[in-house]
């Protein structure tokens, strides 16, 4: 065991340190050795170097996502593309904050901000496409058709939630 004061290496059913005197009761040294003993022979811990970058290109997607092409419209010849940030969508800024706050927590390591943030973009998103489904039936028209930006916001939204689930699961499982 490693003296928590001085740093050198003691045994692990002393009661104190005998360089430095810092005391240890027998319960607390046994389970740090114990967890030192686990740590060196094998760990149990689980962690995967892909999770992060994972969720911070999620974050990323639905960021950018706002700014691709959400709709277009072909007709005679010719198209024209809008994107959400066009629409003029009133919660365009919320969508922004969203998928910040989940490529943000994705930095930090913080799965649960960026489950909840997937979370809450993937509400706005079904909330605000239902008026743009609106808009297509009116429409009524073979011309209509679906952007990137719109695939990139769901595949975002929905890949932040996913990824956040499974960062937390993993946080949890390690904690045991």
């Amino acid at each position: 065991m490693i003296c928590n004061r001085c740093g050198r290496t003691i045994d692990s059913d002393v009661p104190e340190c005998p360089f430095c005197g810092e005391k240890y009761d027998y319960w607390f040294t046994k389970r740090e050795t114990q967890s030192s003993d686990s740590d060196n022979s094998g760990s149990t811990t689980t962690y995967n170097p892909f999770l992060m970058p994972l969720t911070v290109i999620a974050g990323i997607i639905c960021v950018v996502g706002l700014f691709l092409p959400f709709i277009g419209i072909e007709f005679l010849g010719s198209s024209y593309n809008v994107s959400f940030k066009d629409l003029g969508s009133n919660d365009f800024s919320i969508f922004f904050i969203a998928g910040m706050v989940g490529l943000i927590a994705g930095i930090f390591k913080q799965y649960l901000f960026s489950a909840i943030a997937g979370g809450a973009y993937a509400c706005f998103f079904f909330y605000d496409t239902k008026d743009i489904n609106k808009l297509i039936g009116l429409l009524k028209g073979e011309f209509f058709v679906r952007g990137i930006g719109y695939y990139c916001m769901l595949v975002g939204c929905v890949a932040l939630i996913v990824l956040g689930i499974w960062g937390c699961a993993t946080k949890l499982n390690n904690k045991r």
